[in-house]
């Protein structure tokens, strides 16, 4: 789509806008990116246009090229929010954190808490567990590091993890072992799976669940 920017003068430069923008206004970018679209067609100031626009929130890259004789043709890029991170911010597809307008956070994401400058290892780690318990039918609905770089996982239908911080691939894989067999007939009953331990587990169930499946067990 074709825009026209005053640079002054009288003259304007067309610039073309190339890229689906689903969560970014087109009026937004352009009045980001006018008031950089200044001086002569050799020397107008790509960095601050790329700057300015990258500044608002849903925008993850802007790739500017000039196109003889009065054209700027912009190649836009949106985030790909993947999480929901801490309170207010969302994660893309490489990890990195952003903030979008308040109202504006998309519905259904998996929500990560964790230290500032921890997104991408928690996003790793995301990926790890929740291809590890797909076999399970299990699904993330939250992932938690402490500043002690602690684990907590939360899934759909709110059983908890623990994994603690040492060897928690170990404690994952420990644990997809027993929910595979002693525990999957309680499986509907836990509620925490407390993996901390050297050579065992603990596990808290809901009492009235519990009452009501030995009950059926017994009829």
């Amino acid at each position: 789509r074709d825009f026209c920017l005053s640079r002054g003068l009288g003259d304007v430069y067309k610039r073309q806008v190339e890229g689906e923008l689903i969560n970014t206004d087109k009026q937004d970018l352009i009045e980001a990116v006018t008031p950089y679209v200044t001086g002569s067609f050799l020397d107008v100031n790509v960095a601050g246009i790329r700057a300015a626009g990258e500044a608002l929130p849903w925008v993850s890259q802007i790739q500017v090229r000039r196109v003889w004789p009065d054209t700027l043709h912009l190649m836009v890029s949106e985030h790909q929010a993947v999480a929901l991170w801490n309170e207010d911010g969302l994660v893309n597809t490489r990890g990195q954190v952003f903030y979008p307008e308040s109202g504006k956070m998309p519905a259904g994401l998996i929500q990560l808490y964790g230290p500032e400058g921890s997104s991408e290892l928690m996003s790793r780690q995301l990926v790890t567990i929740q291809q590890s318990v797909d076999s399970l039918g299990l699904r993330v609905k939250s992932l938690t590091m402490d500043e002690r770089r602690s684990w907590q996982v939360k899934f759909t239908d709110d059983m908890q993890l623990q994994l603690g911080r040492a060897e928690s691939e170990q404690r994952l894989a420990r644990f997809i072992r027993v929910f595979e067999g002693p525990v999957a007939s309680y499986r509907d009953q836990i509620q925490i799976v407390d993996m901390r331990y050297t050579n065992g587990l603990a596990v808290a169930v809901s009492y009235t669940h519990l009452r009501a499946h030995e009950t059926g067990r017994n009829l």
